[in-house]
């Protein structure tokens, strides 16, 4: 989650977990006047356990889960012929699988409150690709079909579930 997104929900009197520890330690200066309403927990989003266990703390320390923002991500770019095998499945598991584990954990805590939101962040990669970047196409493309469904299986619980695509808007 980026360091501005961070601030407003602070500001906006939202508490935030998030998993960035170069962000807490820009944080930690400039947000002392938010200490207790955000929390910093170290994740493989790659590892369901590891997700469930973040998930754990967020709710021993503040009681639930309104929303989930999926925005983690990995970049490594190569193009097709020259990319290794463990750098596509590292971005499969990081950037499609995170999201799965992510989703997965928050869903039934969301359906006993009948109410939560889920946004995820893709790619206008994952639509159009990318030259160099097969791994990361492939696995934002992955994400844009797993909110699709995720919007028609959830929507029928009470929970929202919308996309995010970074690049639609070109610089001028």
């Amino acid at each position: 989650m980026s360091w501005e997104a961070v601030k407003l929900f602070l500001r906006e009197q939202v508490r935030v977990v998030f998993s960035d520890y170069y962000l807490q330690q820009v944080m930690l200066r400039q947000i002392q006047d938010y200490h207790g309403r955000y929390l910093c927990i170290e994740v493989d989003f790659a590892n369901r356990l590891s997700v469930n266990r973040m998930v754990s703390k967020a709710i021993d320390s503040f009681g639930h889960i309104d929303n989930l923002i999926n925005n983690a991500d990995i970049t490594k770019d190569a193009m097709l012929k020259k990319m290794k095998t463990e750098d596509f499945e590292r971005f499969i598991s990081v950037n499609l699988t995170g999201v799965f584990n992510c989703t997965l954990a928050v869903i039934p805590l969301m359906e006993q409150s009948q109410s939560g939101g889920i946004i995820n962040t893709s790619s206008v990669s994952g639509i159009y690709g990318n030259i160099g970047q097969t791994n990361y196409s492939a696995s934002k493309a992955g994400v844009i079909g797993m909110m699709k469904t995720c919007t028609k299986e959830c929507g029928i619980k009470g929970i929202t579930a919308e996309q995010s695509l970074q690049g639609l808007l070109k610089p001028r």
